[in-house]
């Protein structure tokens, strides 16, 4: 009984931050802990995509060069920005998903990224997955609604709340010029082409991924559920005892012409989006979860 309380009581706690998003997770710590191990051997040089190195034949740049950045400070503003959009479009696209349109985006960019360095700039050297960075600064700004278009105004120019992971992602962006500039715009294109020809993954390997990303995944203890039910039905008998008056139904939220525009603008049906406004409170955001969880 006493572990049932205690189960009770630690539900209401603070979740795990990559809960719901375990990706995330591996992505993140296979950044940081590559990182610590090729810094702790100085070899940066040997592991960046260098495109001069890539043409006498080491081709295996094109993909650790895009695993860890090179610099503290690009590790650490890189990891926070990619960590951030990755766990917010995990969630929403749900794992499998996701992660088919990472690799897809990587996919495409890549050759963009290569016919670009050998053309026209003829020499490119840079590491980090700045590709992934420019697929998910697409996905936010091509899906993620401005919830508050005046929320900071100077000189009469006013910006939504958006502008805040833009200013940080900027500086990541911009931090090698244009050897960092061009990989996140390549990876742009990427993540756009991705989403118009999406590709999936076979059931088989699908479910063999899922048992193998089990041990990062945070779960609840089996018998939480249990114990928020026992504790559920005893909320329902101390209710029973003293019926409240019953009371009407409230009248559905009319959702705004506003909010209503700025859902069918991304390409949904109007009646959907007024049915998920209506679910969410005229709440934008929860009704955008509500129309992408289908």
């Amino acid at each position: 009984i006493k572990y049932y309380v205690n189960m009770s009581n630690n539900a209401g706690q603070q979740q795990p931050w990559f809960l719901g998003a375990p990706a995330t997770k591996l992505l993140t710590f296979a950044t940081v802990l590559s990182f610590v191990v090729i810094h702790a051997k100085n070899a940066h040089s040997l592991y960046s995509m260098d495109s001069n190195k890539i043409l006498e034949g080491e081709w295996w740049r094109l993909i650790v060069g895009n695993v860890t950045f090179a610099t503290t400070g690009e590790l650490v503003m890189g990891t926070l920005v990619l960590a951030h959009f990755s766990r917010r479009f995990e969630r929403e696209l749900g794992s499998r998903k996701f992660c088919m349109w990472l690799i897809e985006s990587y996919m495409l960019a890549i050759p963009l990224l290569w016919t670009i360095a050998a053309t026209v700039l003829h020499s490119l050297n840079y590491s980090g997955p700045y590709p992934a960075l420019g697929a998910l600064l697409y996905l936010y700004y091509k899906y993620t609604p401005r919830l508050h278009p005046r929320f900071f105004g100077i000189f009469g120019f006013h910006v939504s709340e958006k502008v805040i992971p833009y200013v940080f992602a900027v500086q990541i962006v911009l931090y090698r010029g244009v050897h960092s500039v061009i990989p996140v715009a390549c990876g742009v294109v990427g993540g756009w082409l991705s989403i118009l020809y999406t590709m999936d993954v076979p059931d088989g390997v699908a479910n063999f991924l899922a048992k193998c990303a089990q041990k990062v995944v945070e779960e609840p203890p089996p018998l939480l559920a249990p114990a928020l039910a026992a504790a559920r039905r005893q909320q329902v008998r101390q209710r029973a005892a003293v019926a409240p008056p019953v009371r009407a139904a409230p009248r559905p939220v009319e959702p705004s012409q506003a909010n209503i525009d700025q859902l069918t603008a991304m390409g949904f049906d109007r009646d959907t989006v007024v049915r998920a406004l209506q679910q969410s409170n005229n709440n934008v955001e929860r009704a955008l979860d509500r129309l992408l969880s289908g």
